[in-house]
């Protein structure tokens, strides 16, 4: 096996080296501000879990230390996150985390178990254990890392949930010029497993040591004032397996791209944009928008992205009457197959709309309206009408709602009605995927002012119909709460219950089966708040269910958690001028 080295470029290594230099602009100013301070939180909890009657969900004891910490240096921050659980194993990451993020005016350092975001397809999110730094002195924009992004995790057949991986190593570079309202930045982002980091190789997985890189460009420019446009464009050049044979470099573009990683059979060069240009006025507003990502655009530095698709989209909003009246939406078409590589192309239509109306502080009323379409034409093969996709899905929901308040009662009352249909335009499939469904509660709350009493009455009623199963819901509520001790002391309960009534259609012998089932919610919480900045929380949930998936199903569920936390922020009294 062949262990993966990464190179980062002199150019970038000067850059970190660079950006130093600004820190020390303010220094005569550093004796201004108090020696030293200290602020964040902390909080520990513990969680009692037991259930019978189905598969345990979880551990049945387990507790959670974690905080944020922000001591200060004169004008220098250092903030700490940490987590801490007893839930630590051999995941993709770990779960006990610890990272910095020190701070000196325009300069901010990223140490341990950090995240950054340069772009949507280059680095936007991804958790890494290492070392970055952003530096924005005036009008220049500029960001680096470098660090693990993924550990090594050797497989375990025993435990279902483990995942093998690779160690997988990368860094990112944004030098850029302007400011939040207007810029331009390139970013550069490489990562690559390391084939060696485990030792053996999975029996049961398919695992591929992968090689990344990534070139990006981002853009925000105000036209006018009221005129907007923003770009974000990457190449990306991605190496499925690092093991495959290297490609004979015949051509003068490969021996290119060589330059930059490796090329082996398995590697693919592809591209993603996206642009907006939106238009702002104090009523209006009006956002065109165009995305097109190439099939298997992959970036390591990314938690997931969708690929081998096209999209426009025009979305305005109109706000009238003081706000009073909101009127919105949107339209999108859709469709895949970019390269003509598949054998039937999908498109899909897009449209919402949503209108919220408050004629006075009393009354007012949301809807909307999400209709989403899907239709299949000819690829690289003919279609089969048998086969065809082409559907419509639509829901619709309105929502008004009433709040009536005086010196010592409030009352707000709101009433959701929800439908949904899905229909299958496939005359051979349409009988077992058409669907509807329709969904009606109803919500009261009711809150004492003077005594810090509420409480709360919910109803609802659902149906969804299938081509073999017709589902229907009924249940409700009942919650309540209470402030003692000039409210330091909080306590709350609720009640739950529901019933489904369902009927299924046995597709093999052609027969009807109808069973109903319960579900009983119990909720039992305190808050005490001794101080200001501390505060110790207890909650009690019992799940009780009776024939919910077949005649027999019985089981009952109970969770305990209780926790505690604190804030506070310290800070030296300073002596008076003179004293």
């Amino acid at each position: 096996m062949t262990r993966l080295r990464l190179h980062i470029p002199i150019p970038i290594l000067l850059l970190l080296i660079a950006a130093g230099p600004g820190v020390a602009q303010d220094v005569e100013k550093i004796t201004e501000e108090p020696p030293f301070s200290l602020s964040g939180s902390v909080g520990a909890s513990v969680v009692g879990y037991s259930a019978s009657g189905i598969p345990e969900r979880r551990e049945p004891f387990s507790w959670t230390l974690n905080g944020t910490l922000t001591p200060s240096i004169y004008s220098l921050q250092l903030p700490i996150d940490f987590i801490f659980s007893e839930q630590e194993r051999d995941f993709r990451q770990p779960f006990n985390q610890f990272g910095i993020s020190p701070r000196y005016k325009s300069l901010t350092g990223y140490f341990g178990y950090r995240s950054m975001t340069m772009s949507s397809y280059t680095l936007d999110g991804v958790t890494f254990l290492g070392a970055g730094v952003e530096f924005n002195p005036g009008k220049f924009r500029f960001a680096g890392m470098v660090g693990r992004l993924q550990r090594a995790v050797e497989e375990d057949t025993t435990q279902f949930y483990n995942i093998p991986a690779y160690q997988r190593d990368g860094y990112a570079v944004k030098v850029g010029f302007g400011s939040e309202q207007s810029y331009f930045d390139v970013i550069w982002f490489h990562a690559g497993d390391d084939s060696a980091s485990l030792k053996k190789a999975p029996t049961q997985n398919e695992l591929y040591p992968a090689e990344n890189s990534v070139l990006g460009l981002t853009l925000k420019a105000s036209i006018t004032p009221e005129l907007t446009l923003d770009a974000d464009v990457a190449g990306s050049l991605h190496t499925r397996d690092q093991r495959a044979p290297l490609t004979d470099l015949d051509s003068s573009d490969l021996d290119f791209f060589s330059s930059i990683q490796p090329i082996h059979n398995s590697t693919a060069l592809s591209l993603a944009s996206k642009a907006g240009l939106s238009f702002a006025i104090p009523t209006f507003k009006i956002r065109a928008g165009y995305e097109r990502v190439e099939p298997n655009f992959t970036s390591l530095g990314t938690w997931y992205l969708a690929s081998d698709f096209e999209r426009w989209t025009i979305a305005p909003t109109l706000d009238l009457f003081d706000n009073r009246l909101r009127l919105g939406g949107s339209v999108g078409i859709q469709h895949d197959n970019l390269l003509e590589t598949r054998f039937a192309e999908t498109n899909r239509l897009i449209g919402s709309a949503n209108i919220g109306w408050s004629p006075t502080d009393v009354f007012g009323i949301d809807a909307n309206y999400i209709n989403y379409s899907t239709d299949q034409s000819a690829g690289r093969v003919a279609i089969n009408d048998s086969i065809r996709v082409r559907n419509v899905s639509q829901s619709a929901t309105l929502a008004p709602r009433l709040l009536l308040q005086s010196e010592s009662l409030n009352h707000f009352i709101t009433v959701i009605g929800n439908y949904q249909e899905f229909s299958d335009q496939n005359a051979f499939t349409n009988a077992f995927t058409n669907s509807r469904g329709n969904n009606l509660s109803l919500i009261y709350n009711l809150t004492f002012v003077e005594s810090a009493v509420s409480v709360g009455l919910s109803v609802l009623r659902g149906t969804t119909e299938t081509g073999t199963l017709d589902v229907g819901t009924t249940g409700g509520t009942l919650n309540g709460s209470v402030g003692l001790l000039e409210n330091k002391l909080s306590v709350g309960a609720s009640a739950g219950y529901t019933v489904t009534e369902t009927s299924a259609l046995n597709v093999a012998t052609g027969l009807t089966e109808s069973f109903d089932g319960t579900v009983i919610n119990l909720t039992a919480n305190a808050g005490f708040r001794p101080t200001t900045e501390d505060q110790f929380t207890f909650t009690l949930y019992r799940t009780q269910g009776a024939g919910t998936i077949s005649a027999n199903s019985d089981f009952n569920e109970l969770t305990a958690t209780l926790g505690y936390s604190r804030t506070f922020a310290w800070k030296p009294n300073r002596e008076k001028e003179g004293e």
